[in-house]
């Protein structure tokens, strides 16, 4: 039989993960191994917050010494910025926040780390960004700070593909200013074809959940990746391999960000 216990020192530090839901949240188990690797005595826990209470949530951690910050996904990314006192450059062009630290005066500092870890995961694959043409499935938080650190990265060219096709101009038109020598522009038809596409939606994460975009779009690509940790292989992840294209879920980025976070949030 396996021990099963844990151990948690009065002077430990917490990290919250705050979603809505935070049932498949992998987040606390992997920063809490990675603060344990580190010899930090900090622990990573989930906490389901609902947008209307993320305010509430947030401010209440401004009065408990031991909490260390937290990391926020689906839906509090954008929402979360507006909370924050001071946020990173990272944070106002890419107009989303996946970690808030609070600070020793209980101001909560604001930072992101989604485009960094999706980069470092593909680097780690062995996949180089620099100088490919890169379709963008969403327009949200999480897309908004990829498709940041992807133009930071010397992509040359970026295709912006939303349900909702004003959020991806509005995101196109914040992201130009900062990178006038890349094209930004939203996908059209008929689909032109790209080296890299990435779905920073949450399609994918329920098993009945159909393509995020249509099969031939992802015609010539090299590779496929998802920012999305899904339970089972998603319908991309699946036509990525019956096409024979390299395919990477959210566990390489969020691999990628594991050690950032821990460092961030040790400060």
């Amino acid at each position: 039989m396996s021990d099963t216990s844990l151990s948690v020192p009065g002077t430990a530090r917490l990290v919250g993960v705050m979603a809505d839901p935070v049932a498949q949240a992998r987040t606390p188990q992997l920063l809490s191994e990675a603060f344990a690797e580190a010899a930090v005595e900090s622990l990573c826990v989930p906490m389901h917050v609902v947008a209307e209470k993320l305010g509430a949530a947030l401010g209440a951690a401004r009065t408990v010494s031991n909490v260390a910050g937290f990391v926020l996904t689906i839906p509090h990314k954008e929402q979360g910025v507006g909370f924050c006192d001071a946020v990173s450059d990272r944070v106002t062009l890419a107009g989303s926040v996946n970690a808030i630290r609070v600070e020793p005066d209980g101001s909560l500092l604001g930072e992101t780390f989604d485009g960094r870890g999706f980069v470092g995961g593909l680097e780690q694959a062995g996949y180089a960004v620099a100088g490919k043409r890169v379709l963008l499935v969403g327009a949200g938080g999480a897309a908004a700070s990829i498709a940041a650190e992807l133009l930071k990265e010397g992509i040359s060219e970026l295709f912006l593909l939303n349900r909702t096709p004003t959020r991806a101009e509005h995101l196109a038109e914040r992201l130009r200013p900062a990178f006038p020598d890349c094209r930004i522009g939203l996908a059209g038809e008929p689909p032109a074809p790209v080296d890299l596409v990435v779905n920073a939606t949450s399609v994918g994460l329920r098993d009945d959940d159909p393509m995020p975009l249509s099969a031939e779009r992802l015609d010539g690509a090299e590779m496929i990746a998802e920012a999305l940790v899904p339970a089972r292989q998603t319908a991309l992840g699946r036509a990525a391999q019956d096409a024979g294209i390299a395919y990477l879920d959210g566990r390489a980025m969020l691999q990628g960000q594991l050690g950032l976070l821990r460092d961030f949030f040790s400060a």
